[in-house]
């Protein structure tokens, strides 16, 4: 027999209402990171737990998240209390009380009640670029890009997938009609060419996703503009489609020694481009996210120079040229978040970059190329400035990888992003399965590992042709490991 007593140290004692504090605490009580989906993942998950110790340790850890859901209730509840209909108008909350007078129900900040989805996300990352992985091969008929499309799906519904990652904008060009962007030349054959029938590739593929449950986040390069490489480059502007915005705007674009052409992040007008692009995508198109890559300046090859002299010399302002180039690539983010988010609050952005930030220091235990210095990509200030919800960095690595092993690369992710608010998402790369780089069981491994980080939310996974074809038993991993269920520390636990 035992009696359990709650007492509070400092009972919630609240004096005078404030609608537009309530409206923003009310995220922690039904948000993506609130306490009751932090509660939901502990009691649930203690079940699977294989010892006594550990089914006690989320029971009582589960219980603690269902007191935070009272207590977070009980400060709405006063902060409301007793408000005239002015004051709900004034303090913004005049919707929610029309769908709830002043009861507690759990929501986030935006409004949107609080979702299964906010306990997990597997991402399937299809890349179109060169026809990596959709369509098979540019040209096919209307019917067979729908019937790849339909494969994916189903693919996806069988593996227990819940999201898909899929490349709209390969390299200045688009899967899905714009007024900005041409054609793509991997569907049709041709550059601005559509393809039968005007088939739609994105509003096609959401459709069929979203009757299965499966959300869709439209993947963009967003300064990539041709497909090149050393061998076989692709630089000369001249034979781009005469409605491209790299064609009609020269000054927009810089070749490279990699056999590339690429948009000068430092231009204002280019950051503009890239955000009425984004823009134009969340308006036509009922996506539940943008996500961007690694891409931004090109990875460097020897002895060459990413010629923005000019624009350097225009928007500089004093910064030196790393600086002023990781300047303009963190302004061009902010800008295509806050594009997104004026466009639908509840439409998620992202990045997905180069794995490791900087080595050592304030960095990683790693040697390898560092996305800070060589590609100017400072993920942290994205995440320290809230412009976006969720980093995937790119985690290639094993667990044996000197340079850079899987465990040391995905703690020091968790490490930056724990208490930030941004979710973090590892980003595995399944496609070393088909090569033999990647063995048997890493899988396994990097997934359960990454579940116990602090920061963790759900795995992406780039390689859809290994897992397609079950490379060395990967899709098989992939099915046991999302068969069971998943804790997510809250990480304002």
């Amino acid at each position: 027999m035992w009696i359990y007593e709650k007492k509070l140290q400092y009972p919630v004692n609240i004096k005078n209402p404030n609608p537009r504090l309530a409206g923003d605490i009310i995220s922690q009580l039904g948000g993506p990171d609130g306490e009751l989906a932090a509660a939901t993942r502990y009691l649930n998950q203690r079940y699977t737990m294989p010892s006594g110790e550990a089914i006690g340790m989320l029971t009582d850890i589960g219980n603690e998240e269902l007191n935070h859901v009272e207590l977070i209730g009980a400060i709405l509840y006063q902060l409301t209390k007793n408000l005239t209909p002015e004051q709900i108008k004034a303090g913004g909350m005049d919707k929610y009380f029309v769908d709830h007078t002043l009861g507690v129900y759990p929501a986030s900040a935006d409004g949107v009640p609080f979702d299964a989805k906010y306990l997990a996300s597997k991402g399937d990352a299809i890349a179109t670029v060169n026809n990596i992985d959709f369509p098979s091969k540019p040209g096919l008929s209307a019917k067979k890009l729908a019937s790849e499309l339909d494969g994916i799906v189903a693919f996806a519904k069988e593996v227990g997938f819940n999201a898909i990652l899929f490349q709209v904008r390969p390299a200045a060009d688009a899967l899905y009609k714009s007024e900005i962007f041409p054609h793509s030349k991997f569907v049709s054959g041709k550059a601005d060419k559509a393809p039968e029938g005007e088939f739609d590739c994105l509003e096609y593929l959401i459709e069929a996703a979203h009757a299965e449950n499966i959300t869709v986040h439209a993947w963009v390069n967003p300064l990539r503009v041709t497909a090149g490489n050393k061998t076989y480059p692709q630089t000369d502007i001249s034979v781009l489609p005469k409605n491209s915005p790299a064609y009609k705007n020269p000054d927009f674009v810089v070749p490279y020694a990699d056999g590339k052409l690429y948009f000068d992040a430092g231009k204002p007008e280019v950051r503009s481009l890239v955000a009425s692009g984004v823009e134009e995508i969340c308006k036509n198109y009922a996506v539940d996210g943008i996500i961007f890559d690694d891409y931004f300046y090109p990875y460097p090859v020897d002895g060459a120079e990413f010629d923005d002299k000019a624009t350097y010399d225009e928007y500089g302002g004093g910064m030196s040229l790393a600086d002023f180039r990781r300047d303009s690539i963190n302004k061009l983010i902010e800008q295509c978040y806050q594009t997104v988010k004026e466009v639908d609050e509840n439409i998620r952005f992202g990045v997905s970059p180069f794995g490791i930030w900087k080595n050592g220091g304030e960095g990683s235990d790693t040697s390898g190329l560092e996305a800070y210095h060589s590609i100017y990509c400072d993920a942290l200030a994205w995440a320290k400035g809230g412009y976006v919800d969720y980093i995937a960095p790119q985690v290639y690595w094993n667990f044996d990888t000197k340079a850079a092993p899987f465990a040391t690369v995905a703690e020091w992710w968790d490490d930056a992003l724990c208490g930030s608010g941004v979710a973090l998402y590892i980003n595995h790369g399944v496609y070393k399965y088909a090569s033999g780089t990647m063995k048997s069981g890493e899988l396994t491994r990097q997934m359960e590992f990454s579940r116990a980080l602090a920061s963790y939310r759900g795995s992406m996974f780039y390689g859809y042709a290994a897992l397609n074809s079950n490379a060395d038993g990967v899709t098989n991993e992939a099915k046991t490991v999302f068969g069971g269920r998943i804790i997510y520390f809250s990480q304002n636990y």
